[in-house]
C-alpha cells in the first residue's frame, strides 16, 4: 500500500502518549472505577440503614416519650382556665361595729364566669391587725361574702384590705354537670322564711341583745354535711351588721329554726338578708343516701 494513500495523522505527541497510557492501564482503571462505585454503594447503604434506625427507633421512641410528657405535664388545666376565665370582681372591704369595742370585716367576691369556679386562701389585713388565713371558694356566677368577726383592733382595721393567695380556677366538668344553672337550682333549694329582727334587753339588764330568727327548709333532693347561712342587716341601703351560722347535717326535706345573736344594740334595722352557702361542686359536701337519717 502506498504510504501516501493513508489519511494524514493529526494526533499530537501528547495525545498519542495518553492513548498508549490508557490502553496499557485500561484494566486497572476499570478496577478502580468499580471500587469507587462499591464504596459509594456501601456508603449509601450505611446511610439508609442509619437513617432508618434513627427514624424508626431513636426518633420514634423520643417522640412517644415527648407526647406522653406533653399529655402529663404541659397541658395544665389550671393554666388554661386562668387564661380563659374572666377575673373575679372585688368590692372594697367594709369595717363594721362588732360591739364591745370589737369590729367585724366584710368583703364581696363575684365570679362572672358560668363555667369556672375558684378556690383560694384569704385573710383581712389592716393597721396592726391580720386575721387568720381561711380557705374560700366562689361558685360560677355567684357573689360570695367573706367575713371575719369580733376582731380586736384599736385602729378599727384602718386601711383594711382582703388579700388572696393560693388562687386556682376549676372548670365545671361538662360530663358531670352539662347544665350548671339547672344543676345549681336543683341543689340550692333552700327556703328562708319568717326572718324577723328584734332587740331586747340582755339577761343581766345591763345591755341590749339583737337577734335575727328565721326558718330554713331544704327543698332539694340532697342532704349536706354543712351549710353556712350569712345574715346581713341593713339600715336603709347601708350594711350595718353581719353574722353567720353553720347548720350541720341538713337533710333533704328538713326544716330548721335558726337564731343569730349580736351582743349590741342594732336599732332601726330596715332589711334582713339571709344567704345560704355550700359548695355544691364538691362531692364531699353532699351527704350520701346511707348517711341521711342515720342520726
Amino acid at each position: 500500500m502506498d504510504p501516501n494513500s493513508l489519511p494524514p495523522n493529526d494526533l499530537t505527541e501528547k495525545q498519542l502518549k495518553f492513548g498508549y497510557w490508557y490502553i496499557t492501564h485500561k484494566l486497572k482503571l476499570r478496577r478502580v472505577l468499580i471500587l469507587i462505585l462499591l464504596i459509594i454503594d456501601a456508603g449509601l447503604l450505611l446511610f439508609s440503614v442509619g437513617f432508618a434506625v434513627k427514624l424508626y427507633l431513636i426518633d420514634y421512641v423520643r417522640d412517644v416519650r415527648l407526647e406522653r410528657e406533653l399529655g402529663r405535664n404541659l397541658v395544665n388545666p389550671a393554666a388554661i382556665a386562668a387564661a380563659l376565665a374572666k377575673p373575679l370582681l372585688r368590692k372594697e372591704v367594709q369595717v363594721l361595729d362588732g360591739g364591745k369595742g370589737l369590729v367585724d370585716v366584710y368583703a364581696e367576691i363575684s365570679n362572672p364566669n358560668l363555667n369556672y369556679w375558684a378556690t383560694w386562701t384569704g385573710q383581712f389585713v389592716g393597721e396592726n391587725t391580720t386575721t387568720t388565713k381561711k380557705t374560700e371558694y366562689v361558685l360560677p356566677g355567684e357573689t360570695k361574702s367573706v367575713i371575719d368577726l369580733g376582731l380586736e383592733s384599736p385602729s378599727r382595721m384602718a386601711g383594711a384590705r382582703y388579700e388572696i393567695s393560693d388562687f386556682a380556677w376549676h372548670k365545671v366538668n361538662p360530663h358531670l354537670v352539662p347544665d350548671y344553672p339547672r344543676y345549681r337550682d336543683d341543689h340550692l333549694k333552700f327556703e328562708v322564711s319568717d326572718a324577723q329582727f328584734a332587740s331586747t334587753a340582755s339577761a343581766d339588764g345591763k345591755g341590749v341583745v339583737s337577734r335575727v330568727s328565721f326558718t330554713v327548709t331544704n327543698h332539694s333532693a340532697y342532704g349536706y354535711w354543712t351549710v353556712n347561712f350569712l345574715a346581713k342587716l341593713y339600715r336603709g341601703t347601708a350594711l350595718v351588721a353581719v353574722n353567720s351560722v353553720e347548720l350541720q347535717q341538713l337533710e333533704t326535706g328538713e326544716v330548721r329554726n335558726v337564731d343569730l345573736i349580736w351582743v349590741q344594740d342594732l336599732a332601726a334595722i330596715s332589711k334582713v338578708e339571709i344567704t345560704p352557702s355550700v359548695n355544691i361542686l364538691d362531692p364531699k359536701a353532699i351527704m350520701p343516701p346511707s348517711a341521711v337519717g342515720s342520726e
